[in-house]
This record gives C-alpha cells, structure tokens and sequence, in this order.
C-alpha cells in the first residue's frame, strides 16, 4: 500500500528478482521488474497506465442478421477528441462472426470494409461508427451491424 504522496517501501527483503505491480481501481496498473541486491537500498518508480478494456461482438449482417465470418475491424482513435486516449488496434472475426480486442480507454472510430465471396459473387460489407471505451470498464460488447454493397 502506497501512503499519501504515493511511496511505498518493503524491509528486509531477500536478495534476488522481483516484480512490483501497481493497482489503482477502477482502471490503471503498472508493472516493474526490479533485482535486490544484498545490503543495498533500490529507489524504483512505477509508471502507471490504463488497464485495456477487452471489447468483444459479432460482425452481422444487418438485414438477415447472420454472423459474417472473417471480417477485418479497425479502431482508430477519434482526432476530432481533444486528449483522446484510444491507440489505434484492429481484430479480424473468428468462423462463428465472433471478435474480442483488447482496447485502451478513449473514443474510437470503427471501421470495416471487407469484401466476401456469397455464392460466387463478391460483396462488400461495410460499417462506420463509434465506440466510447470507459476507464474501468473491464468488459464491453460491441456488435457490428454490417452494410451489404452489392
């Protein structure tokens, strides 16, 4: 447990490797690997960042509502959000339309384009929207509703 100003500090430890992690509910962690050496003293500063958020769906197709399989999603952060916080990832759904992506806390533009063989015909599925990723948030869904272009 870290006091006020955030130190924190650990007595007679053995020499060796060791790994501090950090905690702060509802969504940050850090993590710092550190070797004790035998009667030295070891200042270490934790960096603390946002715990991912791992955000998972179906990519559907929005007029029979059957899962498209294969699909490639980008989230890419919102520049039009001052301070926006989201890293640019991308997920490709599994043979059942399923997809889980771990994303950092911000606001993200989602994206897919992808075009499928449907019984020898190629069609182009496509979606554009918005996803708000919360600090703490654990775990979101996000189903696709994806656009038929023929």
């Amino acid at each position: 447990m870290t006091n006020a100003t955030g130190r924190y500090s650990f007595r007679s430890l053995i020499p060796g490797d060791y790994q501090i992690n950090v905690t702060k509910l509802p969504g940050y962690f850090g993590v710092e690997n550190v070797t004790i050496e035998s009667n030295k003293t070891k200042l270490v500063n934790v960096s603390i960042d946002y715990i991912p958020v791992n955000v998972s769906g179906q990519t559907i197709d929005q007029e029979d509502m059957i899962p498209i399989y294969n699909v490639s999603i980008a989230f890419a952060p919102d520049r039009s959000i001052a301070n926006n916080t989201a890293r640019f990832s991308s997920a490709r759904s599994d043979e059942t339309g399923y997809y889980s992506v771990l994303l950092r806390p911000g606001t993200y533009n989602v994206s897919v384009s992808q075009p499928v063989n449907v019984s020898g015909q190629i069609v182009t599925y496509t979606y554009s929207g918005h996803l708000i990723v919360n600090v703490g948030e654990g775990v979101k869904t996000f189903d696709i509703l994806l656009a038929r272009e023929e």
